[in-house]
């Protein structure tokens, strides 16, 4: 072990390594190509359970389990939810399921399924890491302590105001999308970015995990200027 700044607390201690994003996301063999960053021991333990969880939503999602990674890693995560020593863990979200119906659009009974309630707290605190552990990883430094990351699912872009969708539309989904991505693993994540060219840690990011669930995050200054 060697000691350092950890690139999210940037306290001075002994660090590990942190992977960006969180490699119980892979399923084995794991790939080469994963991303790790130095951590401090406290915020790379603090965020273990976040990731799981992360895991285990994305894992249940129906328009996600058919991704090789996450049918294979289906077993990880039933074993991990009659890990003993997580029974609170577990609790926590089975207290979230719920059945409901399905009906054809002409009202006719399909059948009785599940469903649960996601913590986008949780899942966000998982985005906002990734995105400072991958700000590190290109940059080679960390993010200022003076700027944020802001992540907004896309579920939540459904909800924007019309004048924000027109920006996105027109300046900023093509801005990222003609940026080749960097793929790890099977497709398990990819991601796009883009600095500004007067301040670098003035950013824009495309996070998709499993070619399904898509992040677009923002590093902005915590108190914002005309400029930003």
């Amino acid at each position: 072990m060697r000691t350092g700044l950890c690139i999210y607390c940037g306290q001075k201690g002994i660090l590990s390594r942190d992977h960006v994003p969180p490699k119980t996301l892979f399923a084995d063999p794991r790939p080469s190509n994963l991303i790790s960053v130095p951590s401090c021991t406290t915020c790379n333990a603090g965020a273990s359970l976040d990731d799981e969880y992360f895991r285990l939503v994305h894992t249940l999602r129906i328009d996600i389990f058919t991704h090789p990674d996450a049918f294979r890693n289906w077993k990880s995560v039933k074993r991990s939810l009659y890990n003993p020593q997580k029974e609170n863990f577990k609790q926590v979200f089975l207290n979230t399921l719920q059945k409901i119906n399905i009906y054809t659009k002409e009202g006719i009974f399909i059948s009785e399924t599940g469903i649960y309630e996601v913590d986008i707290q949780r899942i966000k605190r998982v985005v906002e890491r990734t995105v400072k552990g991958l700000f590190y990883h290109e940059m080679k430094t960390r993010l200022s302590d003076n700027y944020e990351v802001t992540v907004f699912s896309s579920s939540e872009m459904t909800y924007f105001p019309s004048d924000v969708h027109n920006f996105l539309e027109s300046e900023v989904f093509p801005l990222l999308i003609s940026i080749k991505p960097k793929v790890i693993g099977r497709n398990v994540f990819s991601y796009r970015s883009f600095f500004a060219d007067n301040d670098t840690n003035l950013s824009v990011w495309l996070l998709i995990f499993y070619k399904t669930e898509a992040f677009l995050c923002w590093t902005l200054p915590t108190l914002p200027t005309p400029d930003a």
